[in-house]
């Protein structure tokens, strides 16, 4: 549609956000900005990322292993309806397509899952084994939570075999900080295979294509202490998932990249610039030496203002901010997906 030059479908999204229906259009026709949304199970509320609009809040929740509660789960859903705007399910507990399609069914806002969790989590309930899954059983699973609706999800394409061979015998403080990362590289290890999301990621654009749903590029290897930060598993990565974008955004489908891990504040500033001239569109906080967490606008570069922490959930900013987070509306971090 913004290719075509259609400014109609982006009108009342650039009103709310305070862009020309026309800079609206152009930013996602470049993939600068991103419409959060399944074309075929359309969220109630759709939330756009990206450059030059507002702040937005993702809330991180899911069960267990230990604890499978959907009442609960349903409890924080109305909590992230009411304050977030987008959520993210990372349920690893319990009849998982189940969980997903009452969240789904029981959201406003959009909604998010890591795929690669279910096939490691069935493979290793069927096999006692989570790389024992095949590339069928992670694409299935990719197309059922695209036909539930799932309007966004974290697929980490960009980290190589090679790179998850040399990151595992390296001196870094903490190999793999991810946890969904490390279900992958560990499928590739057992396996001796390239990265499946990577080999395939033409047919992935197919899929997400069809549903007009938003590829998030999973930083496997983000630097999980500040020691890490740019090491050149952390800037490997990056660059395969910029090449990795500029494919999607020619194929018509919408992408963003996670990051960027724990960066020390003296070059918060520097991964910013870094992550605009690539054309990230930035998700997750900018965790720091002292554990404060900084909410930057990569385009403008106004620093200083913080998101504030409120609550046990993470509330996790997605990044090109055009303005500050309401402190009310949270911001504590921790290992993700």
């Amino acid at each position: 549609m913004a290719r075509a030059g259609s400014t109609e479908e982006f009108g009342e999204l650039a009103k709310l956000e305070g862009v020309s229906p026309e800079k609206f259009r152009d930013r996602v026709a470049r993939g600068q900005i991103v419409v959060i949304r399944n074309v075929k199970r359309p969220p109630r509320r759709v939330t756009v990322i990206g450059r030059g609009v507002s702040t937005k809040i993702n809330v991180n929740l899911g069960t267990s292993s230990e604890v499978v509660d959907l009442d609960a789960e349903l409890k924080k859903v109305a909590v992230a309806n009411r304050w977030g705007d987008t959520l993210m399910d990372l349920s690893v507990g319990g009849d998982l397509d189940a969980i997903r399609r009452a969240k789904l069914d029981a959201s406003e806002i959009p909604v998010s899952t890591v795929p690669v969790y279910q096939a490691f989590i069935e493979s290793f309930a069927r096999q006692v084994g989570g790389a024992y899954f095949t590339e069928e059983d992670l694409f299935k699973t990719v197309e059922r939570h695209l036909k539930d609706g799932v309007a966004f999800m974290t697929i980490r394409a960009a980290v190589t075999y090679d790179l998850a061979v040399k990151v595992l015998r390296s001196d870094r403080v903490i190999p793999v900080v991810s946890r969904g990362g490390d279900m992958l590289i560990g499928w590739m290890i057992h396996n001796k295979a390239e990265n499946t999301y990577l080999k395939n990621w033409d047919y992935l654009l197919e899929l997400f294509a069809e549903h007009d749903a938003v590829i998030s590029i999973g930083d496997a290897l983000r630097p999980g202490a500040v020691a890490d930060a740019h090491d050149e598993f952390h800037v490997a990565e990056l660059v395969e998932a910029a090449r990795l974008a500029k494919r999607a955004v020619k194929k018509g489908v919408q992408v963003m990249i996670e990051g960027p891990g724990h960066v020390p504040l003296h070059r918060v500033e520097h991964q910013a610039r870094e992550a605009a001239d690539w054309g990230h569109s930035v998700l997750r906080p900018w965790p720091s030496a002292d554990r404060r967490r900084c909410a930057l606008r990569p385009h403008s570069l106004r620093r200083g203002r913080r998101a504030g922490s409120r609550g046990r959930r993470r509330l996790i900013v997605l990044h090109h901010a055009r303005r500050a987070p309401n402190p009310a509306h949270g911001g504590a971090g921790g290992r993700g997906g």
